[in-house]
């Protein structure tokens, strides 16, 4: 009996320590997380309650004709640069690879994807229409921090804020990057960060052991005991 209630307690420990440190991790980013903190017009009028966000995976379900067309544009866009962002058209013979290359420090960006494409639009009275005036907006999106506007068909600006300052409404690409540099760093052995939770279960799979083992090792002194 001393033997089952050790090994029952090793269990239970095993299983408080797993779900300790893995509730400790983070949890995964979520798709269609695109949200806006706040929305002013240069003359200062909040009109965050006015723009509606649509995510691309919507567009068939969205009440504006205004709304797919813009998506659709989008979308013909990502795929006439085989999604490769830094393949997207510039503005003014400006390279967007460059500027890429400049906000997110990698030498490399061809990696870059999007993890949202939405479309924010102004919405009065029921109708889509043109925003008043300059508005200056906010977004929150998990993960990202790089946003691209698409200023017209087929060219796109990126910002490396997640608040922007524009003038007309359209689609919005969202990419999360890292410098490569600091990417390098984080491959030397146990010094990377336990973001991913890779540490986190190795953590728990050397909990498990120690105490499996010191189980192991109670139940052999109680089947000596019982023997003297």
């Amino acid at each position: 009996m001393k033997a089952l209630k050790v090994i029952a307690t090793t269990i239970v420990s095993v299983a408080l320590l797993g779900s300790t440190v893995l509730a400790a991790a983070p949890s995964p980013t979520n798709t269609g997380n695109v949200k806006i903190k706040s929305a002013k017009t240069a003359s200062g009028k909040d009109i965050t309650a006015n723009l509606v966000i649509t995510p691309l995976s919507e567009m068939g379900s969205t009440p504006y004709a205004e709304v797919k067309a813009y998506l659709q544009s989008a979308s013909d866009d990502f795929k006439a640069a085989n999604d490769l962002v830094k393949d997207l058209k510039g503005t003014d013979g400006n390279t967007l690879e460059a500027k890429l290359k400049s906000l997110s420090g990698m030498d490399d960006v061809s990696t870059l994807k999007a993890s949202e494409i939405v479309d924010v639009s102004y919405v009065e009275n029921g109708k889509v229409t043109a925003l008043p005036e300059e508005t200056t907006i906010e977004f929150e999106c998990s993960g990202a921090n790089i946003v691209l506007h698409q200023v017209k068909a087929g060219a796109w600006t990126a910002e490396g804020s997640l608040t922007t300052k524009v003038s007309t409404l359209s689609p919005f690409a969202f990419l999360s990057a890292k410098a490569s540099k600091s990417d390098e760093g984080n491959k030397e052995g146990d010094k990377k960060s336990p973001q991913t939770g890779e540490y986190v279960t190795k953590a728990v799979l050397a909990g498990a052991v120690i105490l499996a083992a010191a189980g192991v090792v109670c139940v052999v002194r109680a089947k000596k005991s019982s023997a003297n």
